[in-house]
């Protein structure tokens, strides 16, 4: 659970909304929001269909009456729509990426189900994407609100050193962070290395859980900088990673939106990604970070050479990227947008 997530639940409670939460494991996080009065039931959701948890669902939402049940991930929407069947209670999904598909008959048990009332979009290209897959009569019933960042709280982390990751005080990181699945192009960042010239003092970071995969290790000793990546794998804070790069990049194929990405323009970094799905609604083309043609090695490798050859010509953009995200995206705009929907479904 991230600090905006554990930050939008307190909200909604100081605003008068009695939550429950259920989610895997206890931990930090689920025991600090405890002792401020939301109730959390650690049921484990690991699965497309978990009789047992749907049975534990179901006994949970007899047992309390609720309003509404607020999901937010795929396994969760699968058991809560089976758990709930029969009972009268209004359903709200959120969704996140560009991944839904009307053709798809498994959608229907999760977030194509009728019995969802309301959709919240993490970005104007998702709710694009969700309203083409939905019957004409739904298409209304879906809202944008992008995730919110705590930008002073990220500012104030402590970023990993160049000398834990044996990086020389002259060297440029470029940083990528992902859960490595096909969509998020990691393949073109990494062909875009094998195009740029030897011997350059340039290092990457890859970050998140795949990264250290078998076949990202493959593609990457394949390169002639294969002793300048640094492979961290899944890690319990990707922020303090991406503190420590000169350039973020986010080679996706479409993006819900880019959680990484804002982080990475909180920190005042330049940020390179391209153009597919929500990574429009948080950058404008050159004037808070750089857009690129979706699986564009070549480009991806140009805009890397010339970011290490000349960072004065972006030297505007970390500014405006710190702007961007603080203004557009605060914590506060998503706790008041998402009561909106709770008051409009009830």
């Amino acid at each position: 659970m991230t600090r905006p997530e554990r930050m939008m639940l307190l909200g909604l409670q100081s605003m008068g909304v009695d939550i429950s939460v259920v989610t895997h494991t206890k931990n930090e996080d689920t025991i600090e929001l405890e002792q401020k009065g939301i109730s959390f039931y650690y049921i484990g959701l690991h699965k497309k269909i978990c009789p047992n948890s749907i049975r534990k669902l179901r006994k949970l939402l007899k047992e309390n009456n609720y309003d509404i049940l607020h999901f937010t991930f795929g396994k969760a929407a699968t058991n809560a729509l089976l758990a709930s069947r029969g009972l009268k209670i209004k359903i709200i999904a959120f969704y996140g990426s560009m991944s839904l598909h009307w053709y798809d008959p498994t959608a229907y048990l999760g977030f194509l189900n009728h019995r969802i009332d309301h959709y919240i979009c993490v970005s104007q290209a998702v709710a694009s994407h969700v309203r083409k897959q939905l019957l004409p009569y739904r298409r209304n019933k879906i809202t944008v609100i992008a995730r919110g960042f705590d930008v002073p709280w990220l500012r104030n982390l402590k970023t990993i050193s160049r000398e834990e990751l044996n990086i020389p005080a002259d060297g440029f990181i470029v940083c990528c962070v992902a859960i490595v699945r096909r969509v998020k192009g990691l393949d073109y960042l990494i062909r875009a290395v094998r195009k740029l010239p030897s011997g350059l003092p340039v290092y990457f970071l890859l970050v998140g859980e795949g990264t250290d995969s078998w076949r990202i290790k493959k593609a990457v000793s394949l390169t002639h900088y294969k002793k300048n990546f640094r492979i961290i794998g899944k890690v319990p804070f990707a922020p303090s990673y991406i503190a420590a790069c000169d350039l973020y990049v986010q080679p996706s194929i479409h993006e819900g939106l880019g959680r990484a990405l804002a982080e990475a323009m909180s920190f005042g970094k330049i940020v390179v990604a391209t153009d597919g799905g929500g990574t429009c609604d948080l950058i404008t083309n050159n004037s808070d970070g750089i857009m690129l043609p979706a699986r564009s090695s070549d480009a991806i490798a140009d805009i890397i050479l010339r970011c290490y050859r000349n960072k004065e010509e972006f030297s505007q953009l970390p500014e405006n990227a710190k702007r961007k995200v603080e203004n557009n995206f605060p914590v506060e705009k998503v706790i008041n947008e998402t009561y909106k929907v709770y008051q409009l479904v009830i």
